[in-house]
């Protein structure tokens, strides 16, 4: 069997194709693109339209080259758009817009931070949905669509709201796995705007004609990219400990309940959903967005566009630990000038090498903070780590991370989000039992590679 898993990225999207023959699968990449989001009316904004058009390529080269069985989709967490009655969509404004400055302290002064956490089990990010809409409250009869959900909307005319991607809101209880109606209503939200939740491996509805694509099903998977990431994750054991590598670094375990006490909320840690109701304690780290932006920065200034491989080379050639930074100091958080920035953090001037590799050393020793306090709120050791996505393909940050933790590091697979996807695809269709047959399957199909400190 075929399935196509749609995995949108805050920098980029892809639509893959996964096969499942004899217990094995296989990925491959059909279609891939960018996603910048553009200043539009003074506000942040993603280009949800050509987003879209991108998808729809997607799906036709998949329909060109073959039969596929369901559709699913995955996105990035925090935004959303709001839809009317008519079916008109608001902008979908981007986490990174300057709208939401301020909404801490006022929404800080109705709700105590302690009590936020308990209720809800994120740390306060201005970033969440909670402080978008503050910043900017839905009308009556508006529903907010989350973006894996609003991209399904789209493509099938039917609503829904998946509970990964409802939990990265702050408006998700983490206990009942339901709004918090009562926070909900506190805030002043029209509570119709909040859609009924919904577990991965529902079938929203078929792929509408007007799209000129074969009219498949389309499966609700885990929403949340880092939901699918985690569900790709090839461990054996029940108790493991991850780190999903892209635009950001989650680092996390797997649990069976959210844990929302005072220590786990001083320790950094937040509480999201994963696959099967499970519950994700984890830590959200500033991962290769600095990177991006780095070879962003530099691409600009000197005309030309760097590749991810040579500046890896240029910082493993500069020496180690030389400059520290923390990725997630809210210096390093909007677009704009990031070298300048990171001298401005350290009081240091660097070369580019050195900046470099001053990224690359933060994050393998922010893993490892993360990876304590882990450690120290489950009462767990976790005795090798599992690096999953794209940022593995750096052997340099595997290799570090392995030394910073001082334990193995098994890198892989790289696909991680859309592997995921397309697994709760296959179980939703019956062709895979469950969750540990999944895992099972994904580690017999696809290379790990063990970095020792």
């Amino acid at each position: 069997m075929s399935v196509l898993a749609i995995d949108l990225g805050a920098s980029g999207g892809r639509v893959m194709r996964a096969d499942l023959h004899h217990g094995r699968m296989s990925v491959s990449e059909l279609h891939r693109f960018g996603n910048t989001p553009v200043k539009t009316d003074g506000q942040l904004r993603w280009n949800v339209a050509g987003l879209f058009r991108e998808i729809k390529r997607g799906l036709a080269i998949a329909a060109e080259q073959g039969d596929f069985d369901s559709v699913g989709i995955d996105a990035w967490g925090v935004d959303y758009a709001l839809v009317d009655a008519r079916g008109q969509a608001a902008p979908a404004v981007c986490y990174r817009d300057e709208r939401t400055r301020g909404t801490r302290e006022r929404v800080l002064s109705q709700i105590p931070e302690g009590e936020l956490y308990r209720r809800t089990g994120l740390q306060v990010n201005e970033i969440h949905t909670l402080f978008q809409l503050a910043a900017q409250p839905p009308g009556a009869g508006q529903s907010m669509l989350l973006m894996p959900d609003l991209f399904g909307w789209l493509l099938t005319g039917q609503k829904t709201c998946e509970l990964s991607i409802a939990s990265t809101t702050q408006l998700l209880d983490p206990v009942t796995r339901d709004w918090d109606h009562a926070l909900i209503r506190e805030m002043g939200f029209p509570e119709e705007c909040f859609l009924p939740i919904a577990r991965a491996g529902k079938r929203l509805g078929n792929i509408l004609p007007e799209h000129g694509l074969p009219q498949k099903p389309v499966i609700t998977v885990p929403g949340h990219d880092t939901a699918c990431a985690v569900f790709s994750v090839p461990a054996e054991e029940e108790s493991f400990l991850y780190i999903s590598c892209g635009t950001w670094s989650i680092v996390g375990t797997e649990l069976d309940a959210a844990v929302c006490t005072e220590r786990a909320r001083l320790s950094g840690l937040q509480n999201e959903a994963g696959y099967a109701g499970k519950a994700q304690l984890l830590r959200n780290i500033t991962g290769l967005w600095l990177i991006q932006e780095l070879r962003r920065c530099l691409g600009e200034r000197d005309g030309r566009e760097y590749s991810y491989a040579e500046m890896e080379a240029m910082a493993a050639g500069s020496a180690p630990l030389a400059h520290q930074i923390d990725p997630d100091d809210a210096l390093f958080a909007m677009p704009g000038d990031m070298p300048a920035r990171i001298q401005k953090y350290t009081g240091q001037a660097m070369t580019d090498a050195q900046l470099l590799r001053c990224v690359y050393d933060s994050l393998a020793l922010k893993y490892r903070w993360a990876a304590e306090r882990l450690e120290a709120v489950t009462g767990r050791r976790f005795e090798k780590i599992y690096m999953v996505g794209g940022g593995i393909q750096s052997a340099l940050l595997c290799g570090l991370t392995a030394n910073a933790l001082g334990r193995p590091v098994l890198a892989g697979p790289v696909e991680a989000t859309a592997i995921g996807n397309a697994a709760a695809q296959m179980i939703a269709l019956g062709q895979i039992a469950d969750a540990a047959e999944a895992r099972q399957i994904i580690r017999e199909s696809f290379a790990v590679k063990e970095y020792r400190p």
